[in-house]
């Protein structure tokens, strides 16, 4: 390809448009300069009609070639909110490729074909819960970091909410018996087309880190994914949370039928169940979500294909072997959080709510250590701390009382610029910097400090991906984690590694019993 005025393509070649092949036939990718893109390939069959709540089912052979040019589909989900200048900020309200049931699919990167090259491939599950988003929101482009790491990058669509984890095994026949699974079997099932493919897309089968934000994070801890992977990395929240016994699924799950009467008549003709058009479904799934909360739809812990929740009671030991990178923001919850000019007065409200007679020993001691913080950042680190870093915590705790690969532990303190600085060190915001993409995910101009640290975690990643240890020379000195010294990552303006930080507001809701 030749380039004319301002890097635009004069001319299409052959080698702009090649094919890779796959085992269930051939796909046309585009060279976007040294990187070529499949979007929307398909690993899995669609997922409606009689497909609809069990296992992913192969995808059917083709003859010819396949156009892998556009994304797929997403799963169906409520669309975000644009209105909420969080939402704009991480660009959640862009999540392009259409929507329906078809959306078993994958997006891949890659610098060559068939090449012999061994690179290590980087598979990301996204965010959004259980519930909502895609891998094909901007934030999650493979290209910049398949370019930066000459690596292979997948980015994964699956099943969600009660298209994916509604548990219907205890009153319809047994073909629904794993229901409330089968969004982490969609997962599973795209890391056996990575394993029997990838190496056809220049990639290492042997060499596969799986990495995910938020949600995420959550689908790399499951144990049926260990099988497939060599790294591991789970940004946000550990999941003992995050997966439901069978009993409480049992009770809350049969709502979705009844919250929209008339829709359907299940039991007795379960083939009912499947033929509802999938806007109907959803529009049950909001309703019952009202009654049994957002976090009605998660895996379901049956005791067959999730046998165990995972990091409860303890570290899962399919996975011991496969080293871990866990971490968090400092500001995590500031993603639900919006009273941005919260004063001391409405912060001592809230602490008093939360804390009772103890408001005043908190807010001291977060005050102590963040003496420049407003009352907004002050709440949101409480919350942040008792919660979704706790939990991180908890689970780099049990990954190292295992004794087997080590675990690595991050915060990233780095405030993101997007509207004016406001949500500070937030959920999402570093997504983009680990795909090594400056430009997307933070709505403003990028900083020095923030192209720095986008080096540093980037380079972080790659070299773990290639060796299972984040230690690089863009990186000051990382030792692993363990409960003796608790030493942590902090990305921020100054990159540094600190032995348990926030000792004391650990040892403060551990002493108040609020962790």
């Amino acid at each position: 390809m030749r380039a004319g005025v301002w890097g635009l393509a004069l001319d299409a070649r052959p080698d702009d448009f090649p094919v890779a092949e796959t085992r269930n036939g051939k796909l046309r990718g585009m060279a976007f300069g040294p990187i070529i893109c499949f979007r929307g390939i398909y690993y899995g069959a669609p997922t409606g009609g009689k497909n609809r709540f069990v296992p992913p089912q192969p995808v059917t052979p083709w003859t010819g070639i396949k156009e892998a040019f556009a994304y797929g589909n997403i799963c169906p989900q409520a669309p975000a909110n644009a209105s909420q200048d969080y939402t704009r900020m991480i660009e959640w309200d862009k999540q392009p490729g259409g929507m329906g049931e078809d959306c078993l699919n994958l997006n891949l990167w890659t610098p060559a074909l068939a090449d012999g090259g061994k690179r290590p491939v980087f598979v990301s599950f996204h965010g959004g819960g259980f519930t909502a988003g895609s891998s094909n929101s901007p934030g999650y482009h493979g290209e910049p970091l398949a370019r930066y790491a000459d690596a292979v990058v997948v980015t994964v669509n699956h099943r969600l909410a009660s298209f994916g984890f509604a548990h219907f095994g205890d009153i319809l026949d047994e073909r629904f018996a794993a229901s409330g699974t089968v969004g982490m079997q969609d997962l599973v099932a795209s890391l056996q087309w990575i394993r029997d493919n990838i190496a056809n897309f220049g990639g290492d089968p042997d060499k596969v880190m799986i990495f995910g934000q938020s949600g995420g994070g959550r689908k790399v801890k499951r144990d049926d994914a260990d099988a497939f992977r060599q790294r591991a990395v789970s940004p946000r929240r550990s999941a003992e949370r995050f997966h439901q016994h069978v009993d409480r699924a049992r009770r809350r799950h049969p709502q979705c039928q009844t919250s929209h009467a008339g829709t359907w008549d299940t039991g007795s003709q379960p083939a009912a169940l499947q033929e509802v058009p999938y806007l109907k479904l959803l529009e049950a799934q909001g309703a019952a979500m009202k009654k049994i909360g957002a976090m009605g739809f998660i895996p379901v812990v049956d005791g067959k294909v999730i046998p165990q929740h995972p990091f409860e009671p303890a570290a899962p030991g399919v996975s011991k072997d496969v080293p871990m990178i866990i971490g968090t923001m400092l500001g995590d919850s500031a993603l639900s959080m919006s009273n941005f000019n919260l004063d001391e007065a409405g912060l001592r409200e809230y602490a008093k709510k939360r804390f009772g007679a103890e408001a005043d020993t908190v807010l001291a001691a977060y005050h102590k250590a963040y003496p420049a913080a407003s009352p907004y950042f002050i709440e949101t680190r409480i919350d942040t701390q008792m919660d979704r870093r706790a939990r991180a915590l908890h689970q780099a705790d049990r990954k190292s009382a295992q004794g087997g690969a080590p675990a690595w532990v991050y915060r990233f303190d780095y405030p993101s610029p997007g509207y004016g600085g406001k949500f500070g060190p937030v959920h999402g915001v570093d997504v983009s910097l680990v795909f090594h993409n400056s430009l997307t995910n933070i709505n403003s101009a990028a900083t020095a400090e923030m192209l720095a640290i986008m080096e540093q975690i980037s380079s972080a990643w790659v070299a773990f991906a290639k060796t299972g240890d984040p230690n690089n020379p863009r990186l000051p000195q990382w030792p692993a984690y363990n409960q003796e010294t608790r030493t942590t990552m902090l990305f921020d303006a100054t990159t540094r590694a600190v032995q348990d930080p926030d000792r004391e507001l650990r040892l403060l809701h551990k002493d108040l019993k609020t962790i």
